[in-house]
């Protein structure tokens, strides 16, 4: 095309083989053929000049790659032709599928008609000597699998066997022949074989700059070849564009960083919306796939909009998810049209929203719209036909999808292949004639691969079945019943009008009546006595003239014989109406179906287009797989390994005894050694209503063990790295590291690790507290700019729980309580069911939301205490309630779960109950759940108290010399997270303490998503004043590092060892701020809650080490029973024979009290002791401190 190319191509050929041992190709457009029949001389010409070179030059490329059978193509497009292809496209007002911008792998493209490149070529491959994929079993893995077939067999049956012979009946007792009925049995036509395999392309290096890739040449001494012509701005459209791009200052929003991170979320928004296909894909059927006619039946499945939480726009929110829906279903039709569409490019999911109404009910405005009986229609050149199974109304729909019924008076699909060359036939008798060389395959209708071998002497094609032609076709055949085995074939395979898009053989004329002819001509005669040696030497003595006349002669002779019989022919093949007498069906051959004896003389080979294995293999093939998935859906969402938690429980203690009756409140108590929390008024007597003690309770205040958490130098010091081995990053924790802190899921109590007491204690009582797992940020810890986006759309609950309401079936049972939950276990498909979205925050999830790895760790975790508490220890009840328990209460009765007033604890309380309560009771289930009160989102309080406030506000104010002196220690890494985060500098939200910054930097790393970088906002020079053109860039040279991270997670937890261990006015707020109860009863009292109230529970117990409880945390209390069947007790003996284990992460609590110490099997007496001695029987030293007052 351009002068000196050939020599440039020399040369790189050159290089790549003398520098680096490469085998090439050098190959050449033919652009005379190519402007043949076009007014232009020159292809720079052409108006569509890049167009056609780009197809061109793949289509060149494609030929050779099939040739030399090549399974990848890698190509040099780098990083900045994909911004120039991005700009491009949209410049030319492309949309969102447009700018994804080139794939790194994908099918070769401009080629799907090139078999063996596109789609195609593995049937071959796998039948040749030497596949490029072997899949045969090797000669040993042969002599293993003979040997032991032989080892198998029992010697004399096969002898005994052999001399009795096979029966020829169905069953080896001749006398029940009789009732073996004698019906005509019918075997379908053998499929198509599908096709598979071609070429991929591959661009690795997409990631690379174009400087970057030159230098690394240059560096390693091999030549940067460029084609000139890049450098002509007016050449080409992308020409253009790199010369503005280069030598322009475009708007930010233009420019290549900007426009490549657009195009990269795009692609990453496009991965998420497959994901979701794939899991629609899962739930639908997708059954009876026949290539020998293109169709396929489908039952698709069904939307359910879930309802919406309270105080939401319900129309907006409905119109979104309805658009989300149908985006979604639009993509699992593209799908499915790909298995039976002729279409190269199907059509666009925007394209197809009022198809989708039809397919969907629920996803139309108004399903009561949706008509009781569909009808049929076409997408794609695909008909849609609905036939339903059941009579049953209700029952779900099926579609079977067929290729459209050709248009009468337009062009049908064709392949040809010519009559046998006449220097293949001069002076040879028919039976002579050699099978020509093999042709290349065809593309039919874009469905079917043909492949023609026609060694007759008339004209073959491959046209779709017509109607007009069948009755001949019938009659043709032999006998009766290969007629009824044509029609049976038919009505099985293609019924009704599908039958005339098959592909059918044809001949122009007859070639039985040709062939005949043939032999009466005179040049046959001539090669009587002629052998084929003899007749190929006077072939080509004749020359070029003489063999021209011998052919004019011929063809004038076998159109007069034509003419004789009263049909035209010809030797040009001319598309003709189907009409034309001259046309003759010879074969069906996708059924198998031929005149007999064609095989002889004609032979067409026929193959299935390539069909998406994943849309068959991943899809379900009856109800029955149907209901399979739903269960794997359930289950094996769950992650393999360790999943460890930690979660704690209130202090609830004070109703263990109550509960059973069996241990009384102290009701009084000698004088601790040190001042109570909160000094009794002189309107109320000190320990009002406490009775004496068996042993002395310490209820002083004492600091936590000194370490590496709680010191401050430490924490913020220079030589510091990491947090102390904790896990920020994942959910799961190695067995052999069990116990480890892990922010993500921590620790909690399982099977592996737990330790049974001695057999002579029996378990009485359980309650724990239990924060919920993980999720997103509050919408008060989002960044005011995120640097890329969150969604949540494949977050929906599978197990869920539904929120209290005002028209709850059941009420908590404590005094000013609000009405229940329910804690569902049915199956929930949904997407996003929250949608509470707030400014700055890109992507579509909730403020918070518990994420779908946050519902699998609290599956897991509801799995892993049922396994102790029922398996192990078979306390808690049977899951259905059945005899092996040992009375027949309900597990309502003897279970209760308490949430908060925040929707994310009722999300994890269902996964928990579903988990404990199993399978039994999947699709009807219900548990209540207790709600907190409106407006208290926490377990405590349940009251206000100003002077807990007061006390909670010290610890964390500049008063407060340590809590001083740690913000002072944090300017500089605030200075840092503001820049990056755009984060305000007076917010005091941020700035108070670390825990915002904490919340949201470790919810992405627990989530697997990047460290965020900063975003610039920038405006557009061009727009206009009113309406400015917003962009963001993302700075890649500012973003939060590991090590920032790192020294918030360490100052957050310096933190809440300060706020709740660091000082005595902390505890004694803790303790001020604490109330639970529950109703009698009951063996298991589970409270979901939130960080806050574990560290409360953790800070009334004066653990040893404190942390700040991550996702999942749990503290366990078991009130064990001494029955007296076991050995000796050691320690202290609990006067009624009760005794409390506390367990924290799965592990025993350690408390700094002297009087607690390690908190296993502790006599109760002393527990309720230690909160009766802090807060007063009933809290009366509380309520005094807080309402000045001794009244309850």
């Amino acid at each position: 095309m351009r002068e000196g190319s050939d020599e440039e191509a020399s040369a790189v050929k050159r290089i790549l083989m003398e520098r680096l041992g490469l085998r090439t190709h050098q190959l050449a457009i033919a652009w005379s053929s190519v402007l043949e029949g076009t007014k232009y001389s020159h292809p720079k010409e052409l108006p569509n000049f890049e167009t056609v070179a780009r197809r061109q030059r793949y289509r060149r490329i494609a030929a050779q790659v099939a040739h030399s059978k090549m399974a990848s193509l890698f190509l040099a497009h780098h990083e900045d032709d994909q911004y120039e292809t991005v700009l491009m496209r949209l410049i030319s007002g492309h949309r969102a599928a447009g700018l994804l911008g080139m794939r790194a792998a994908t099918d070769i493209p401009e080629s799907h008609d090139i078999h063996g490149a596109y789609q195609s070529g593995m049937v071959d491959d796998q039948a040749s000597k030497s596949p490029m994929i072997n899949y045969r079993p090797t000669k040993y893995d042969l002599r293993s699998i003979k040997a032991q077939i032989m080892a198998d067999l029992d010697p004399d049956l096969v002898a005994r066997e052999l001399l009795q012979g096979t029966p020829a009946s169905t069953y080896l007792e001749d006398e029940l022949d009789q009732y073996v009925p004698k019906a005509k049995m019918m075997l379908p036509a053998a499929p198509p074989e599908v096709e598979d395999g071609g070429c991929m392309v591959y661009r690795p290096l997409l990631e690379f700059s174009k400087d970057r890739l030159t230098a690394t040449c240059e560096a390693n001494g091999i030549p940067w070849f460029e084609d000139a012509t890049n450098h002509d701005a007016t050449l080409t459209m992308r020409n253009a564009v790199r010369y503005i791009s280069k030598n322009h200052t475009l708007p930010l929003a233009l420019q290549k960083p900007a426009v490549l991170a657009m195009s990269r979320r795009l692609r990453e928004q496009a991965q998420l919306d497959e994901g979701e296909v794939s899991r629609l894909l899962g739930r639908t059927i997708v059954r009876d796939f026949e290539s020998t006619a293109g169709t396929v039946v489908v039952q698709l499945p069904s939307f359910r909009i879930p309802r919406l939480w309270k105080r939401q726009s319900k129309d907006v929110r409905h119109a979104k998810r309805l658009e989300h829906y149908r985006y979604i279903a639009a993509l699992l039709v593209k799908r499915l049209l790909a298995i039976v569409t002729p279409d190269l490019q199907g059509p666009a999911a925007a394209n197809l929203q009022n198809q989708v109404i039809r397919l969907f009910p629920s996803l139309n405005d108004d399903p009561s719209t949706y008509p009781e009986h569909p009808k049929a229609f076409n997408i794609s050149n695909v008909h849609f036909h609905p036939v339903r199974t059941s009579s049953d109304p209700k029952a779900p729909m099926n579609w079977y999808l067929t290729r459209e019924p050709y248009v009468s008076g337009r062009p049908v699909p064709i392949c040809e292949s010519p009559r046998l060359p006449l220097r293949l036939r001069w002076r040879r008798r028919p039976e002579l004639w050699r099978w020509p060389p093999p042709k290349a395959w065809q593309l039919w209708d874009g469905r079917f691969w043909i492949r023609i071998y026609n060694r007759t002497n008339v004209h073959v094609l491959v046209a779709p079945f017509d109607a007009r032609y069948a009755k001949a076709f019938r009659d043709s055949l032999p006998d009766g019943r290969a007629r009824d085995e044509l029609m049976a074939l038919l009505k099985h395979h293609a019924p009704g009008k599908v039958r005339y898009t098959l592909p059918a053989v044809y001949t122009w004329g007859d070639h039985e009546v040709a062939i005949r002819d043939h032999e009466r001509s005179s040049d046959v005669e001539k090669a009587q006595l002629l052998d084929e040696a003899e007749i190929k030497e006077q072939w080509q003595k004749m020359g070029m003239t003489a063999q021209r006349e011998e052919y004019y002669k011929t063809r004038d002779w076998e159109l007069g014989q034509a003419a004789a019989r009263g049909k035209g022919d010809g030797d040009e093949v001319v598309v003709e109406t189907p009409s034309e007498e001259s046309k003759v069906l010879v074969a069906l051959p996708t059924l198998g179906i031929a005149r007999p004896g064609l095989t002889n003389w004609i032979r067409c080979d026929v193959r299935y287009k390539r069909v998406d294995r994943s849309t068959l293999s991943e899809s379900a093939k009856e109800e029955r797989d149907l209901a399979w998935y739903w269960y794997k859906r359930a289950r094996a969402r769950v992650k393999a390994g360790a999943k460890l938690l930690v979660a704690f429980v209130c202090g609830a203690i004070l109703a263990l005894a109550i509960a059973h009756g069996h241990t009384s409140l102290l009701r009084a108590a000698s004088t601790p050694p040190t001042s109570p929390l909160f000094p009794a008024s002189a309107a109320a007597p000190a320990h009002d209503g406490m009775a004496a003690s068996t042993a002395v309770v310490d209820l002083g205040w004492y600091p936590p063990s000194q370490t590496v958490i709680n010191n401050l130098t430490h924490v913020v010091s220079n030589d510091t790295t990491g947090v102390y081995g904790f896990i920020f990053n994942s959910s799961y924790t190695p067995d052999d590291q069990y116990g480890t802190y892990n922010w993500c899921n921590m620790p909690h109590v399982r099977p592996q690790e737990y330790v049974r007491p001695s057999e002579e204690y029996e378990l009485a009582y359980v309650e724990l507290i239990h924060r919920h797992h993980k999720r997103t940020p509050y919408a008060a810890n989002s960044f005011p700019v995120e640097s890329y986006n969150w969604d949540c759309d494949d977050e929906g609950l599978y197990y869920f729980a539904r929120p209290f309401s005002e028209d709850a079936p059941a009420s908590d049972p404590g005094a000013g309580r609000n009405s229940s939950a329910l804690a569902y276990w049915e199956v929930f498909s949904g997407i996003n069911p929250f949608e509470a979205l707030a400014p700055g925050w890109k992507g579509t999830c909730q403020f918070p939301q518990i994420t779908s790895e946050g519902l699998d760790d609290a599956w897991q975790h509801g799995a892993d205490l049922y396994a102790v508490y029922h398996d192990l220890l078979g306390f808690l009840p049977s899951r259905d309630g059945g005899d092996d328990d040992d009375d027949n209460e309900s597990w309502a009765q003897k279970v209760k779960y308490r949430v908060t007033n925040n929707v994310i604890t009722s999300e994890v309380a269902g996964m928990v109950v579903n988990a404990m309560r199993g399978d039994s009771n999947t699709t009807t289930g219900s548990t209540p759940l207790l709600v907190q009160p409106d407006g208290v989102d926490s377990l405590e309080p349940s009251y206000t108290c100003a002077a807990a406030a007061d006390l909670y506000d010290s610890s964390r104010s500049d008063a407060d010399p340590a809590w001083a002196a740690h913000l002072e220690a944090a300017r500089g890494l605030y200075a840092v997270l503001d820049g990056i985060s755009g984060v305000d500098a007076a917010d005091e939200g941020f700035h108070a303490s670390l825990d915002h910054y904490y919340d949201n930097l470790s919810a992405r790393q627990c989530h697997g998503k990047p460290l965020p970088c900063k975003l610039v906002n920038a405006t557009s020079t061009s727009a206009s004043a009113s309406s400015p053109a917003a962009a963001l860039v993302n700075d890649t040279g500012s973003c939060v590092t590991q090590a920032m991270a790192d020294e918030a997670y360490r100052l957050g937890n310096w933190e809440y060892s300060h706020v709740y261990r660091g000082s005595g006015a902390g505890w004694r707020r803790t303790c001020a701020g604490w109330s639970t109860a529950n109703g009698g009863g009951t063996l298991w009292f589970h409270n979901v809650a939130h960080d806050g109230s574990v560290s409360r529970v953790l800070g009334i117990l004066q653990v040893d080490v404190m942390v700040w409880p991550g996702m999942g945390s749990e503290v366990v209390f078991e009130l064990w029973r001494r029955t007296g069947r076991g050995g000796d007790e050691e320690g202290a003996a609990a006067s009624g024979g009760y005794y409390v284990r506390v367990l924290f992460g799965g592990k025993v609590l350690t408390s700094s009290n002297p009087s607690l110490g390690t908190l296993d099997m502790v006599p109760v007496e002393t527990l309720l002791a230690y909160f009766d001695g802090l807060v007063g029987v009933n809290a009366s030293l509380v309520v005094d401190k807080c309402d000045n007052s001794t009244s309850s």
